[in-house]
């Protein structure tokens, strides 16, 4: 499974409605989904982000 914390609810409504339904999904109910969870998903991901960054920063 591959996650990617970079799919807004903006970018999955322009996602192929049909192929996601031949895996199982419902694109609307996605989208609402992610419309419901970003303020929560973008607060928790500045902190991954912002950490990740300073763990880089310390590489040789």
């Amino acid at each position: 499974m591959q996650f990617h914390p970079e799919a807004e609810a903006d970018r999955i409504a322009g996602w192929d409605r049909e192929r996601l339904a031949r895996q199982g999904f419902d694109r609307d109910r996605l989208h609402a989904e992610a419309v419901a969870d970003e303020g929560a998903a973008v607060s928790a991901w500045s902190v991954f982000t912002r950490r990740f960054a300073q763990v880089c920063a310390r590489l040789p």
